[in-house]
């Protein structure tokens, strides 16, 4: 059947007779013309071209959906790192900021003990 793939046309009713032949079914058969006739007509292809092509298409489908998922992730793992090193960068700058703080107030501190020290000397 493969090496007449190039004469579609006029095996169109080679299925159709098998079927009748192996099953006796006429009414089975004429539906099967039908319906191949019936998505020619509408898809402009045979259903085995039109078949192919929508498997394809699903294969295609499924390939963007696998890359957006993997880039998905990817954003998301950099977005998380991103925002981790900004936080700690954020978290390191305050305790500096905080331990500055601290100095400068136990600098002042011990200024006004001293200076209160020699005023009561005085």
């Amino acid at each position: 059947m493969f090496f007449l793939s190039g004469c579609v046309e006029p095996t169109a009713f080679l299925g159709p007779a098998v079927t009748a032949g192996s099953t006796g079914n006429i009414y089975q058969a004429g539906l099967n013309y039908g319906m191949n006739k019936t998505v020619l007509a509408t898809t402009g292809k045979y259903p085995i071209e039109h078949l192919t092509n929508v498997l394809n298409k699903t294969k295609e489908t499924v390939e963007l959906a696998k890359n957006y998922k993997k880039e998905t992730v990817e954003l998301a793992k950099n977005y998380k790192k991103e925002h981790t090193n900004n936080i700690l960068e954020k978290k390191n700058n305050l305790e500096a900021e905080f331990i500055a703080i601290v100095k400068k107030n136990i600098i002042d501190q011990r200024y006004l003990t001293e200076m209160q020290k020699e005023e009561k000397i005085r």
